[in-house]
């Protein structure tokens, strides 16, 4: 989770103190991007293990969700609808993020960028091989 937290706000402080946001715009999307898919995936695994499944496989994880970051959001988001119940206060929470207007549109680019730069400039920034697309 730490590492999910630190990408995500440093994303965020990146992003609130850019002077010049072209400059910035790949170390924002690519923080922000893989802080998200760390954070969905850290949730999924969790739900898994609260379901008694244990906890997921590394090639389960890639398999089943890639990157997908908006695939992943309406997956947690079903599960916890299923779970949650009549807990008002869980319900309450759930329709907030529903209603948000930025929540999905910052998934879509976010999962577009990871699309885009899976075949690049991702593997780079994992300590993987780059691979060229075409």
């Amino acid at each position: 989770m730490d590492s999910a937290r630190h990408l995500l706000k440093h994303g965020d402080n990146v992003l609130r103190s850019s002077r010049y946001i072209y400059l910035d715009v790949n170390a924002i999307l690519t923080t922000l991007s893989v802080g998200v898919d760390k954070a969905l995936k850290l949730a999924l695994a969790l739900w898994d293990v609260a379901e008694g499944n244990g906890w997921p496989s590394v090639a389960r994880m890639k398999n089943e969700y890639e990157h997908g970051v908006v695939a992943m959001d309406a997956i947690l988001r079903n599960k916890l609808r299923a779970g949650i119940g009549t807990k008002p206060y869980a319900r309450d929470v759930l329709a907030k993020v529903d209603a948000d207007p930025i929540w999905p549109a910052l998934l879509t680019a976010l999962d577009a960028y990871g699309d885009a730069s899976a075949g690049w400039s991702r593997p780079l920034a994992l300590g993987g091989e780059c691979r060229s697309s075409s």
